[in-house]
C-alpha cells in the first residue's frame, strides 16, 4: 500500500516535471518564432541589428 502511494505520487511528480519542461520548451520556441516575425517585419539583414538573444542563438547553432 505504501509502495503504491509512493509510485502514484512519483508518477504525478514526473508528469508535472514533464509538463513544466514541455511548457518551457514551447515558451522558448514561441520566443524564437516571435523574434523571427520581428526580423521579417523589420527586414533586418544584418545579424548585429537583431536582438542579442537571437544572434546568440544563431552563434550557438553554428
Amino acid at each position: 500500500m505504501i509502495y503504491e502511494k509512493a509510485t502514484v505520487s512519483g508518477t504525478v511528480n514526473k508528469k508535472k516535471e514533464i509538463a513544466r519542461t514541455v511548457s518551457t520548451i514551447s515558451f522558448i520556441f514561441l520566443h524564437i518564432e516571435k523574434t523571427l516575425q520581428i526580423l521579417r517585419w523589420t527586414k533586418v539583414k544584418n545579424e548585429k541589428e537583431a536582438s542579442p538573444m537571437f544572434s546568440e542563438l544563431m552563434r550557438s547553432l553554428r
